[in-house]
């Protein structure tokens, strides 16, 4: 047999006390700012509303929809019990439940909102440079590999070819999508930014053709042979004036 609740607990649950923050500082249950009370419930049967602070009376209204706004100010700082006495159509009053609520000093809003934006601004910056220290490890060890006439992998995003140096390479996950124009990618090669889209498997076989095609003709031209890392570098200061 199912236990039926006291007619105490009913009425008390009639109706519940809403503390809204309209403007200021909140976590949990410490706050400081602009608040509005209101109850909720039937209002239609509501005759009036006294709102109490403490079991003390601050407000009372006849007129819907039975609003207090205050500042936090306006009262000492620290803990507070918010309740609402309702007196309905009928004569009857129903208490609502408390609402504790803790309101701060400005210096401890001041020093709650440090404690909660330093750690995270913290985290953030810590994520940034352990991205940017990723990107320049696994820039640097790409630029050594790729060495010029190298075959080469282009991955899931395909390959771009560099419009500074004219080099292919495969493109970052870490670039940023420029919508339909491209992505804003780092060459591996020269270095140097700029917006690529992704090449089909003949533009970049034609491209590092061109690019042994430029070494071979660079070894002719200088007489002697060379290992690819300087021809490589040579290739590169060419490029540079292309």
């Amino acid at each position: 047999m199912l236990a039926l609740p006291s007619p105490a607990l009913a009425q008390a649950a009639e109706y519940r006390l809403k503390a809204r923050r309209d403007w200021g500082y909140g976590a949990g249950a410490n706050v400081r700012g602009n608040f509005s009370l209101t109850v909720l419930g039937a209002e239609e049967n509501i005759q009036s509303v006294s709102y109490r602070m403490d079991g003390e009376e601050i407000y009372t209204t006849s007129e819907a929809p039975f609003k207090y706004s205050y500042k936090t100010s306006q009262y000492s700082d620290g803990w507070h019990d918010l309740s609402a006495v309702v007196t309905k159509k009928d004569g009857t009053q129903v208490t609502t439940p408390v609402v504790r609520l803790n309101y701060l000093s400005a210096e401890q809003e001041s020093g709650s909102m440090h404690r909660l934006i330093i750690p995270r601004f913290g985290g953030i910056r810590l994520a940034m440079a352990i991205g940017v220290g990723v990107q320049f490890l696994v820039m640097r060890r790409g630029s050594k590999s790729l060495v010029a006439g190298a075959p080469r992998s282009y991955g899931v995003l395909g390959g771009a070819i560099c419009p500074h140096c004219g080099r292919p390479y495969p493109r970052h996950i870490w670039g940023l999508n420029i919508s339909f124009a491209g992505k804003l990618d780092r060459c591996d090669f020269c270095g140097k930014w700029a917006v690529v889209k992704a090449r089909s498997p003949q533009e970049l076989a034609a491209a590092e053709q061109a690019e042994r095609d430029a070494l071979a003709a660079s070894d002719q031209s200088m007489g002697s042979p060379e290992n690819e890392e300087e021809r490589t570098r040579k290739l590169l200061d060419e490029s540079k004036y292309m």
